[in-house]
């Protein structure tokens, strides 16, 4: 069998220091066809003929093609991530967080048996959680019981999405974790722009909504996996705010655009986690009205029902 071209997506915005830790655990991979590609969202100290040069003299002869990439202005995580699966060769496309690294330098032989064994469309795979140093371990992702739970009832295409549009994937999936083939971009698009931030989240809703499962091997431990990135709790004041207003924006539209998938309950808690994600106080009271009545409705529905069959 022929060794299928591997793409690795590396995106960068600042935290640059970190950035050849990540290419060096994609340099030291066993795996003998892989692309570089590494694309910048505009930040102000990142230069392009250093980090080309640094692929090229660490070579081992397995990176057949590289590009070095950058927006003259930051465009957000998501436009920078298609603007770089459009130029992706591979089978198969491999994000890395620039500060995060690969567990071991089997990785990538391991994908590409799991996407030949499977014939997967959408890969998630377990990492490990260290501090901000990348010197103690906090923890596996998901954990051993968050495991259990999503075996038993995220196993199905649409109660991925259900656990998903609630706002209860408990580290199900995320860009930190996830592998494609590049060939899936083409049948359901890339990642929606309407979003900034957030890539993974809306991507997952929107292929598990329209019946594709997410092939899950939390037995293997792939990425080391940075305390302190987009989705942590650290971020700055700026970011946090286009952060919430993704998440907001997501909720919304769940509840909004697609309520043929949700049934009643389910389409309230989308409607819940928009209010509060808002932050705003008008919206929030606005959507506990709605529930509350919501709620006295169903109840004097089915009273009248009982009352009827008597």
């Amino acid at each position: 069998m022929d060794n299928p071209l591997l793409s690795c997506i590396i995106p960068t915005y600042k935290k640059l220091s970190c950035l050849y830790d990540a290419l060096d655990s994609v340099l030291e991979q066993d795996y003998p066809k892989v692309e570089i590609i590494v694309t910048d969202d505009g930040s102000d100290d990142f230069n392009i003929n250093n980090v080309g040069k640094y692929i090229t003299a660490n070579n081992k002869g397995n990176i057949v093609s590289v590009e070095v990439l950058k927006h003259p202005i930051n465009v957000g995580t998501v436009k920078n991530m298609n603007g770089a699966i459009e130029k992706a060769h591979g089978e198969i496309i491999i994000p890395l967080a620039s500060d995060d690294q690969f567990a071991d330098n089997r990785v990538f032989s391991k994908i590409a048996e799991i996407f030949e064994e499977t014939c997967c469309e959408i890969l998630v795979f377990s990492r490990m959680k260290y501090d901000e140093n990348m010197q103690n371990i906090i923890g596996v992702i998901p954990s051993n019981a968050s495991v259990s739970y999503i075996n038993k009832h995220m196993n199905t295409p649409r109660n991925q999405y259900i656990h998903m549009s609630r706002g209860q994937a408990m580290d199900f999936a995320s860009g930190a974790s996830l592998c494609y083939r590049r060939d899936f971009f083409l049948k359901v698009g890339k990642f929606d722009e309407k979003y900034r931030l957030w890539e993974d989240g809306p991507f997952i809703a929107k292929i598990t909504r329209s019946g594709y499962l997410i092939e899950r091997r939390y037995d293997c431990i792939f990425v080391k996996y940075r305390d302190g990135g987009i989705s942590s709790s650290k971020k700055s004041n700026k970011v946090n705010e286009i952060y919430l207003k993704d998440i907001s924006s997501f909720y919304k539209r769940e509840f909004v655009d697609h309520p043929e998938k949700l049934n009643f309950i389910n389409r309230i808690i989308p409607r819940g986690l928009y209010a509060y994600y808002s932050r705003d106080k008008k919206t929030i009271l606005k959507n506990a009205f709605f529930v509350i009545i919501s709620l006295i409705n169903m109840s004097y529905t089915k009273l009248l029902r009982n009352h009827l069959q008597k």
